[in-house]
């Protein structure tokens, strides 16, 4: 009876374990036979288990040390692969959080950085327009085209309050 109201292979094997050591000797041979035949078809019915039923001999030769021994193995091994699933499962969770924070904090900072690019850009232009007219502001967007340096920002900048006129502007832009 105790054999069937295990619910895992683990506390089959636990069970069958604690029954051997109640019926040893020769006069109960025949009676552990039956008992771990029947048990190994029981433990089919939970499917794929990490229980693996010991052959009758193993039981036979082994000591109650050797039964502990086994079940704390067995133990050992389910505890290792839940914390090897868990594991796996916790990393790769962290992982996709800790890359998915990677790129939204990355995202924001180039979004945040081509925004003043953009801004320092249409700044320059609109103060060149005005300054030296709308052909130096098509001139200076031209010069402005793909992404250029902090420093070739400054130096445009410097040229748009140091030249005294539209020409200057042009020339220096232009060479």
């Amino acid at each position: 009876m105790r054999l069937t109201g295990a619910a895992t292979g683990r506390e089959l094997l636990a069970c069958l374990l604690r029954e051997w050591r109640r019926f040893g000797g020769d006069a109960n041979s025949s009676f552990r036979r039956g008992m771990r035949e029947w048990t190994q078809q029981i433990m089919l019915g939970f499917g794929a288990s990490s229980v693996e039923l010991p052959s009758f001999e193993e039981l036979e030769r082994a000591t109650e040390d050797d039964r502990m021994e086994y079940l704390l193995e067995d133990h050992i091994r389910e505890w290792r692969a839940e914390l090897h699933r868990e594991g796996i499962a916790q990393g790769v969770e962290q992982g996709i959080a800790q890359g998915i924070a990677q790129g939204v904090e990355q995202g924001i900072a180039q979004g945040v950085e081509q925004g003043i690019a953009q801004g320092e850009r249409n700044a320059l232009e609109r103060l060149a327009g005005r300054r030296f007219g709308a052909g130096a502001a098509r001139r200076l967007s031209a010069a402005l085209n793909g992404a250029p340096s902090r420093q070739r920002l400054d130096e445009l900048g410097d040229l748009i309050v140091l030249c005294r006129t539209t020409e200057e502007f042009v020339g220096k832009l232009d060479g």
